[in-house]
């Protein structure tokens, strides 16, 4: 199947038209299994179905004890929220949206509550050094993962990041995380209270996640692009439909229309119907030419793309065909992020 073909195929998929085994393997491939959970093997089901009520669990005292504005955000709330079952997506750990200025008290909670930076091995967990933990609060817009050993034997560890931006580490600019978390609502899974971003909120979290994903050097170099996260941003839309003017507005408050807009235009791309077209439309006001077809996360290292979006989605080795264009600058950054994130 060819990439033009992958994507016809695809949007009948979308609107309806059973989908042919080619498609469905093409589509388990690009990570898009919460399509088709009944082609997945039963014992990962089970097992996602077990850690995601482990880490709820696990969290819930700690969830009720922050006194601070904070966000759950990604993993089964996403899951629960676009296809109403906290299980249908794969999730990894737990993702925590939070303000710069509440790490520390954040990293008491979790300290109090047996959780420790560090990184899992066969020995068990190890701390981070401090330099580590420096190095990951300075480059990103996260604190070094947190880690607390459960004693359940098919989900030993749970893992919390605490993400302190709404924007990445190689960003000009930090998000207005005040503005983001008076944007939360009250939400209950599988019996755990937390707080989430209300819809509008939680779409343009999402997209400037898959922003990032999409225009990393550091990720694209490791692991090239897949159809996954323009997926996550189409079914968003068509499952959740969050209103369009609410989404502008904010995005205009947080000056992150640009990014929106860049990823809408590729998920209309792909996807081409009413749907992603309304919302693509919505946000072409925002669109700063200089973003299309761009690779690179700031100003310093943004190249043009040279070659389209659906080679860069079925490009059998995008990871090598990226490195030829990398200046030693970027390897040396690249090679940094490896040994420290």
């Amino acid at each position: 199947m060819t990439g033009l073909e992958a994507i016809k195929a695809l949007r009948a998929f979308m609107g309806g038209t059973p989908p042919d085994e080619e498609l469905i393997h093409l589509l388990l491939s690009h990570g898009c299994g919460h399509l088709f959970p009944d082609r997945l093997p039963t014992e990962k089901l089970a097992l996602n179905r077990m850690a995601v009520k482990e880490r709820l669990r696990v969290c819930k005292d700690i969830f009720a004890r922050i006194d601070f504005p904070y966000a759950v955000v990604k993993g089964a709330v996403l899951s629960q929220r676009v296809h109403n079952d906290p299980f249908r997506r794969m999730s990894g750990d737990v993702d925590l949206l939070i303000r710069r200025q509440d790490a520390d008290a954040l990293k008491a909670l979790l300290h109090a509550e047996g959780f420790i930076q560090g990184r899992i091995t066969e020995e068990g967990v190890v701390p981070f050094s401090r330099r580590e933990i420096l190095f990951q609060t300075a480059m990103s817009h996260q604190t070094a993962p947190y880690v607390k050993e459960t004693g359940h034997p098919l989900c030993p560890y749970v893992n919390v990041d605490a993400n302190m931006d709404i924007l990445w580490g190689e960003s000009e600019a930090r998000g207005d995380m005040d503005l983001v978390l008076a944007h939360t609502e009250s939400a209950n899974i599988l019996g755990t209270s937390l707080r989430r971003l209300t819809p509008e909120m939680e779409f343009i979290a999402l997209c400037l996640h898959h922003y990032k994903d999409i225009n990393s050097l550091y990720l694209l170099s490791k692991g090239g692009l897949r159809l996954k996260p323009f997926m996550d941003l189409y079914l968003y839309l068509k499952n959740v439909r969050p209103r369009a003017d609410v989404i502008c507005a904010l995005a205009e408050k947080l000056s992150v229309g640009a990014y929106l807009c860049v990823c809408l235009a590729q998920v209309n791309e792909i996807f081409s119907d009413e749907i992603s077209e309304a919302y693509y439309q919505a946000l072409l006001p925002y669109e700063q030419k200089e973003l299309n077809n761009a690779l690179g996360l700031n100003a310093q290292e943004r190249r043009s793309w040279d070659i389209s979006l659906l080679e860069r989605l079925f490009h059998s080795d995008l990871p090598t065909h990226i490195s030829s264009r990398l200046t030693t600058e970027d390897k040396k950054k690249i090679e940094l992020n490896s040994h420290f994130m």
